[in-house]
Parts: C-alpha cells; sequence; structure tokens
C-alpha cells in the first residue's frame, strides 16, 4: 500500500436499496481479502445522510468516479464547502471540475488513473487546499441561486428576441 494513512468514506445509497447491498458485500469482501488484518480501516460506508456539509468538512477531497453523470450536486456542495473534487470525465462534471485549478479530472472506469488523482491529493495537502479555495471562489461565483437565474433569464431573453426577429 503506498498511503496506509488514506481513509475514505463513501456517502449515500437507498435505503434497503439491492444495488446498494450488493456493492457493501462485494466492498467488504475485497477488503477482507486484501486488507485481512484491518478490513473496516481503510473504507467507511455511511448510507444516507443529511448532515451532508458536516460530512464535506472532514474531508480533504471528493471523489466523485461515476460512469455516467449528467450533473452532480454534490460537486458544488463540495466546493461550497471549500474542498477540491477528483471527478471523471463524463457528462456534466468536466463543465465544473478544471484539471489542476479546482481538482482533478481521470477518464471513468480508469481505476488506476483515479488512484493516481487520489494519491496525488493525498501527497501534496497544500496544492489540494488551494484547488478548494478555487473552488469556493467559483461556488461564490457562479453557481449560486442568483448567478445562475440570471444565466437563465437571459438565455430566455434570447431566445425571445431571436424569436421576434423571425
Amino acid at each position: 500500500l503506498k498511503r496506509p494513512d488514506v481513509r475514505f468514506v463513501i456517502v449515500g445509497g437507498s435505503a434497503g436499496s439491492t444495488s446498494s447491498a450488493k456493492f457493501e458485500m462485494k466492498l467488504k469482501e475485497f477488503l477482507r481479502t486484501h486488507f485481512p488484518a484491518n478490513p473496516e480501516a481503510a473504507v467507511r460506508m455511511t448510507g444516507f445522510r443529511r448532515d451532508i456539509p458536516v460530512i464535506m468538512r472532514a474531508m480533504d477531497c471528493l471523489v466523485v468516479p461515476s460512469s455516467k453523470d449528467a450533473q452532480t450536486l454534490v460537486i458544488p456542495q463540495a466546493f461550497a464547502t471549500g474542498k477540491p473534487v477528483i471527478g471523471s470525465r463524463v457528462g456534466g462534471i468536466p463543465e465544473l471540475v478544471q484539471e489542476g485549478i479546482n481538482g482533478l479530472l481521470v477518464e471513468p472506469k480508469n481505476p488506476a488513473a483515479l488512484a493516481e488523482a487520489i494519491l496525488k491529493v493525498a501527497g501534496n495537502l497544500g496544492a489540494a487546499r488551494q484547488w478548494g479555495q478555487a473552488g469556493l471562489r467559483l461556488a461564490l461565483n457562479e453557481l449560486t441561486t442568483d448567478h445562475k437565474m440570471s444565466e437563465l433569464l437571459a438565455c430566455y431573453r434570447r431566445a425571445i428576441t431571436a424569436r421576434r426577429a423571425r
């Protein structure tokens, strides 16, 4: 293990969900096989939580290893708490996560690249804090409800103007 001090917290999942239960079983089996001395030390699964800001503040980095995702609310939540994000290059994630500015991007379904990105953050928490501050600035300047509503109204105005011009 390159960084036995790194810990992971998996938050979420649907209560009673068959896919969540299957994933948890597979993860526990993997941990027992690869970490027989202390299988629960490296990964903790919390299930559904309502106190996401508390969870975010306790993390060094948010990891979103999606294989498909249109957009996710958890990334702006991480930025709002000043945390950098490691995300997959899928869907709307690259619209928010800027490589080396507020986080890192990896190809989906590429565990080696994901591990490398996690090790990069774990090995340079100073850079991770800078990326988190950049994410916070993005959240404050571009991801607020007021800003998004202004963008939406501007879009409507352009559509109305284009329609009237016909």
